[in-house]
């Protein structure tokens, strides 16, 4: 199309938001022709992604346990580490700091990933991953 007008001001054929609500856009073709769109956005996406395994074993290679937390989508974030007696091992509330998994032998451990988006809204994550030295 000829151009584009979301109501956040963006002229581009896409736009991201972080807040709930509703966005439109105005669409103008090369001959004239105009259509309004309009979406309401009810939650915000929040990817987290997770590995099931690392080796820190200082290589250089996957030595720590570290989510891939999209920064942009996140406004506060808690990971914590347990042992399979439920012993806290490592807790951080910053998405850019990662378990070093020094303390423990192999095995598998616990975390949970305690999060609430842009737009304030809480969630949770639990998964195991596995220690490999």
């Amino acid at each position: 199309y000829a151009s584009y007008q979301w109501s956040t001001g963006d002229t581009t054929y896409y736009t991201f938001v972080d807040q709930e609500g509703e966005y439109s856009v105005l669409i103008n073709t090369a001959e004239g022709c105009q259509n309004l769109e309009s979406v309401v956005m009810n939650d915000t996406y929040v990817d987290i992604k997770v590995p099931n395994a690392f080796t820190p074993n200082s290589d250089g290679l996957n030595d720590t346990f570290k989510p891939l937390v999209n920064l942009e989508r996140i406004k506060h974030y808690h990971l914590a580490i347990y042992n399979k007696w439920g012993q806290l091992l490592f807790e951080s509330n910053d998405p850019l700091k990662g378990w070093d998994g020094q303390n423990p032998g192999n095995g598998v451990y616990t975390w949970v990933i305690d999060y609430e988006n842009r737009v304030g809204k809480a969630g949770q994550m639990k998964g195991t991953v596995a220690v490999v030295k």
